[in-house]
């Protein structure tokens, strides 16, 4: 395997250094330290993520709350004024009820834009409360 060393000119331009020929181990050995520095970017990045989890969850919430705010749903409970406020979210929009069943019904025979604005990756089919197995969205 043969991999090419540059260094960056100006910022802009790379120009090559030297060729590398490298064997199995030394193969290993630049795949695991590849591997360590992006595990350990991401492991930052989720210790940083977790020192901060009220503020990601609201930032959470108000992406997917603007992110569907044209739908049916979003329409109908005004998830635009409500995207600054979880408080004010919980108090507004039900979690369950009568008037969401419909719409997972829609969002199964493919109208999804009742509910959401992509279409769900997946359907998961749950029993509920009820016992009865109804196929949720899952985005």
């Amino acid at each position: 395997m043969l991999i090419f060393i540059y260094t960056f000119a100006n910022g802009l331009t790379t120009l090559p250094i030297r060729e590398v020929l490298l064997d199995k181990e030394d193969k290993m050995f630049l795949l695991k330290s590849i591997v360590k520095i992006i595990f350990r970017l991401c492991y930052q990045a989720f210790i940083r993520t977790t020192h901060r989890v009220e503020q990601e969850q609201r930032h959470a919430l108000a992406r997917i709350l603007e992110r569907n705010c044209n739908t049916e749903y979003g329409q109908k409970y005004r998830f635009l004024e409500l995207k600054e406020s979880a408080e004010l979210f919980r108090q507004t929009v039900p979690i369950v009820g009568d008037d969401i069943k419909p719409l997972l019904k829609e969002v199964y025979e493919g109208n999804y834009n009742k509910l959401m604005e992509k279409p769900p990756f997946s359907f998961l089919i749950t029993s509920g409360t009820t016992g009865i197995h109804i196929p949720e969205p899952n985005p």
